[in-house]
């Protein structure tokens, strides 16, 4: 019995000739991040870990389309704005392929206490230099940390 593309990525596995695509939202509430407390169950990417909001594109589906569908569904509310901030492609041992993460920034913070979560165990928000305390998995760090450099750090050099 043949698999479908569907079930391959159910169980982790993709087709050599399809590429995945995620879109991530870094969501700020009062310039304090938003994260995803995972749902700790197998068969699922980084379990019981702290991560952004977001998911897989579906076919057809434009990037910041696939983000807000995301948001939508894991967080029940509209998001009214996002913009672009940078796509990364890398290895995900989960898929065991290369893929695409593509990541918006939107502010959230008009939002806060409105949300209904539907996916993950929770949704909070924390302060930067709060990071380095929470299980997060790495390439979720390394873009926390690329935008806290680019967004605020950046913005302080330029103030002084």
């Amino acid at each position: 019995m043949k698999r479908s593309d569907t079930q391959a990525i159910i169980i982790g596995l993709l087709p050599s000739n399809m590429m995945a695509h995620f879109a991530h939202a870094v969501l700020l509430v009062n310039s304090r991040y938003v994260l995803q407390l995972r749902d700790n169950k197998p068969g699922i990417p980084s379990p019981g870990m702290w991560s952004l909001f977001g998911g897989r594109i579906e076919e057809g589906e434009e990037p910041q389309a696939a983000m807000l569908r995301e948001i939508e569904e894991e967080l029940c509310v509209r998001l009214p704005d996002c913009h672009f901030l940078w796509s990364v492609d890398r290895y995900n041992s989960f898929y065991c392929a290369e893929v695409t993460y593509i990541y918006f920034e939107a502010d959230f913070t008009a939002l806060w206490g409105r949300q209904y979560l539907t996916e993950g165990q929770a949704a909070e928000h924390f302060a930067y230099e709060e990071l380095s305390k929470l299980k997060i998995p790495p390439l979720i760090r390394d873009v926390l940390e690329r935008h806290y450099h680019e967004r605020f750090l950046r913005s302080k050099a330029t103030e002084s």
